[in-house]
């Protein structure tokens, strides 16, 4: 058997305050959502996004959002132009980015530079000022 290997707990240990989360729309949905139909309905609020201040708060959000373990087939299907429809089997989130176009202002000047770094000599003498 191979050496084993001890990780510890960085984060925490020593300090005196307590992680906080603050109460934002997705806790109150939350306690809202769980506290009139419990868990015979899925949780999936558009407001989990504002659960966002550390790292325990977001765990603690994933933990309460009703998402799948194991995802299902889900169907992508083009559509005219430039989009995409989707079909989703199961409960999901999405992100979107839509991109314009846009008029361009390009400018005809371009600056190149290139500097070379010798691993083996890191004092190097500028050729035209010996001083740097």
């Amino acid at each position: 058997m191979g050496k084993t290997k001890e990780y510890m707990e960085r984060n925490y240990y020593g300090k005196t305050h307590a992680v906080q989360i603050q109460i934002n729309k997705f806790w109150v949905e939350a306690v809202q959502h769980f506290a009139t139909h419990g868990q015979s309905k899925p949780f999936l609020p558009e407001s989990f996004i504002f659960a966002n201040s550390n790292h325990t708060e977001m765990i603690g959000a994933l933990a309460l959002v009703s998402l799948p373990y194991e995802p299902k087939s889900h169907q992508f299907n083009p559509d005219e132009g430039l989009g995409l429809n989707i079909v989703a089997a199961s409960e999901s989130i999405l992100f979107q980015k839509e991109i314009a176009q846009g008029e361009g202002n390009l400018k005809k000047d371009i600056l190149v530079a290139q500097r070379f770094f010798d691993p083996q000599d890191r004092y190097g003498e500028s050729e035209e000022d010996p001083g740097v």
